[in-house]
């Protein structure tokens, strides 16, 4: 039997394509005008710095046999803020964002999960669009994969604890569902590993054989996030070098995050 090559596997996700502190390509990192408030100055300085560390990244970790991107890829319409931190409403230029991002990885193999129908459509999902331009193999709500041999399970939408101390109770919860339904009905596979999106917070729970995560973003801090400063995010990806047998290695590519908008006074 031949031997089974190493593959590298990249996990990235709620990119937030559109917004002001979205993950945002080079084409699209259009400086204000001079005259142009504080605000706007701070938020195109800190999206040039998320892209340049993004692409960092990038090349850093490359090549990547294989490129998870775990939902909210774009921002959508904010129709409960009428708009007002977009930086594009056209979901057709978000989507263009987000696949410019992916082509960036240049991944042997792309595979997609659907983000929240807020950001991503409620009549249509747009991700659809993306999948399509990236030739992603598979975009779903809910996904199962072997890679030479190591399971992953992944679905965007994870609960996030309203304390910091239950911070990773929603995620083993989510492995210990994979488990009981993988010993109860056929069509589940038990997870080794188990990742979700959507809380913006990167915690790890885990035991003999498994690991839950949930993944950290790709977006800055945002206006919702401004008005609860105690649930912060983190910023960054995850990667996995998966070799024989299910054996791996594991990354973590967080850093800390630049022109937060945080703000300390000293009178």
């Amino acid at each position: 039997m031949a031997k089974q090559k190493m593959k590298r596997v990249l996990v990235m996700g709620d990119t937030h394509c559109g917004h002001v502190t979205g993950l945002t390509p080079a084409s699209w990192l259009d400086r204000p005008p001079k005259n142009a408030g504080e605000r706007r100055q701070e938020q195109y300085r800190y999206r040039r710095w998320a892209f340049d560390w993004y692409l960092k990244k990038v090349r850093e970790f490359a090549p990547v046999h294989l490129l998870i991107c775990m939902g909210d890829m774009i921002d959508g319409r904010q129709p409960k803020n009428g708009s007002r931190n977009l930086i594009s409403v056209d979901v057709d230029d978000q989507c263009g964002m987000a696949a410019e991002l992916i082509r960036c990885v240049k991944a042997e193999r792309v595979v997609m999960v659907y983000g929240t129908p807020y950001h991503t459509g409620t009549l249509k999902n747009e991700e659809d669009n993306i999948a399509r331009e990236v030739k992603a193999e598979d975009i779903d709500d809910f996904l199962n994969f072997s890679v030479n041999g190591l399971e992953f399970n992944c679905l965007h939408k994870c609960n996030r604890s309203s304390v910091p101390y239950g911070a990773h109770t929603p995620i083993a919860r989510a492995w210990m569902w994979n488990a009981l339904l993988a010993g109860e009905r056929p069509e589940f596979v038990r997870a080794n590993v188990l990742l979700r999106g959507h809380t913006h917070l990167y915690r790890l729970a885990g035991g003999p054989g498994w690991k839950a995560i949930t993944c950290p973003t790709l977006q800055g801090r945002t206006e919702y996030g401004s008005k609860s400063v105690e649930g912060y995010f983190d910023f960054g990806m995850l990667g996995f070098d998966v070799y024989a047998e299910g054996r791996y290695h594991y990354y973590e590519m967080l850093t800390e995050i630049q022109h937060s908008g945080i703000k300390h006074h000293i009178f």
